[in-house]
C-alpha cells in the first residue's frame, strides 16, 4: 500500500471542501504534480543557474505524456515524483551549504546549516519510504554522493545517529 498517500489523501479530502472525495483526490494528484514540476525547476535552476533552461526543462517534464496522464487522476505517481524532486533538491542544497562551510548564508534556506539540511534529507528519505519502496533505488546514489562530498561524516557518529532518528521518525 501507500500509507503516506492514504493519510495525505484523507487529510486533503477533509480540508478541501470542494465537490466529492474522488474529485478532491484528483485535485491532490494535480497539486502534487504541479509541486513536482516546481521542484524540478528548482533542481535544474540549481544545477545550471539558467532560468530559461530550468523553465524549459520543467515544462518539458510537465508536458510529458506519462506524467500528464498520471497528474490528472487520483494516482500515487505524482506524489512519488514530488518526493524524488524534493530529495534531489535537498541533496543539492546540502552540498551547497557544506561547501560554503555553514557560513554567512545559513539563513537562506529553511533548514539553516548543512547539518540541518542533512537531517531534512534524512527525514525526507524516511518519509519517501512511507509512500513507496521504489524510492529505495535512489538511496544508494544519494548515499554515494554524500560520502563523495564528505567522507568524514562516517566518523561523526553523533550526526549519523541524529540523521537515523530523523529517518526513522516518519516510519
Amino acid at each position: 500500500g501507500y500509507p503516506f498517500y492514504t493519510l495525505l489523501g484523507k487529510l486533503f479530502t477533509l480540508l478541501v471542501p470542494l465537490n466529492d472525495p474522488a474529485f478532491r483526490l484528483n485535485l491532490l494528484s494535480a497539486l502534487n504534480g504541479a509541486l513536482a514540476v516546481a521542484m524540478i525547476y528548482l533542481v535544474i535552476r540549481h544545477l545550471t543557474a539558467y532560468r530559461v533552461a530550468a523553465i524549459i526543462g520543467a515544462l518539458t517534464f510537465a508536458a510529458g505524456q506519462t506524467f500528464w496522464a498520471q497528474a490528472v487522476i487520483a494516482e500515487t505517481y505524482t506524489t512519488q515524483m514530488l518526493m524524488v524532486a524534493i530529495l534531489l533538491y535537498l541533496t543539492l542544497i546540502w552540498r551547497e551549504e557544506f561547501d560554503r562551510g555553514n557560513a554567512d548564508n545559513a539563513r537562506r534556506h529553511p533548514f539553516g546549516s548543512a547539518q540541518g539540511k542533512f537531517y531534512a534529507l534524512a527525514f525526507m528519505m524516511g518519509l519517501g519510504l512511507t509512500h513507496h519502496r521504489l524510492i529505495l533505488l535512489l538511496y544508494p546514489a544519494i548515499t554515494f554522493y554524500v560520502l563523495l562530498v564528505n567522507r568524514s561524516i562516517l566518523r561523526d557518529f553523533k550526526t549519523l545517529a541524529r540523521a537515523a532518528i530523523f529517518f526513522l521518525v516518519p516510519l
